[in-house]
């Protein structure tokens, strides 16, 4: 955001010179500020879109269930064991990074109508989270004063989809 931030202070010091152009050269000058502001903002969006592109081609695949990623959990989810939610927190647990089983768990908490402390997110979900990330983007570089309020890191935070908090 610092060429938006440089290119706005250009457009402002620009505008308080103004008696030291004519009214054609002033207006030709201001145009083409205001296009070069345009190509930042175009350059801000499509790099947002170029990583979201890439985040969402590597998740992708991530629901894909992979057996050799099953534990030994698995036979617990599939047997005739009445599990408890703290039963299930803590496989969550043994699993964690294991796309595989953390679904297979929550399906299992879904299916037994029982509500876990976290929350599995699909790739799908994932992925329309991160196209948030493109209109936030948006918003920030088209509007100036929406920069000024959402271009800090702790808006963006707030701001940010649970879904790919940390990702």
């Amino acid at each position: 955001m610092g060429k938006i931030s440089a290119q706005q202070r250009l457009l402002k010091e620009h505008e308080k010179s103004r008696e030291n152009f004519s009214e054609a050269r002033f207006a030709e000058i201001e145009r083409q500020l205001g296009l070069d502001m345009e190509a930042i903002k175009d350059e801000c969006e499509r790099k947002v879109r170029e990583r979201v592109e890439r985040y969402k081609a590597a998740i992708s695949t991530a629901d894909a269930l992979n057996g050799s990623d099953l534990t030994d959990d698995a036979k617990l989810l599939n047997g005739d064991y009445p599990l408890t939610v703290n039963d299930l927190d803590a496989m969550i647990d043994r699993s964690a990074g294991n796309r595989t089983m953390e679904k297979l768990i929550h399906d299992y908490a879904r299916e037994h109508g029982m509500s876990l402390s976290r929350t599995f997110y699909s790739a799908e979900q994932k992925s329309e989270a991160a196209d948030g990330l493109v209109s936030y983007a948006r918003s920030c570089c088209q509007r100036p004063e929406y920069f000024d309020m959402m271009g800090s890191d702790e808006y963006f935070e707030e701001a940010l989809s649970e879904a790919i908090k940390g990702e």
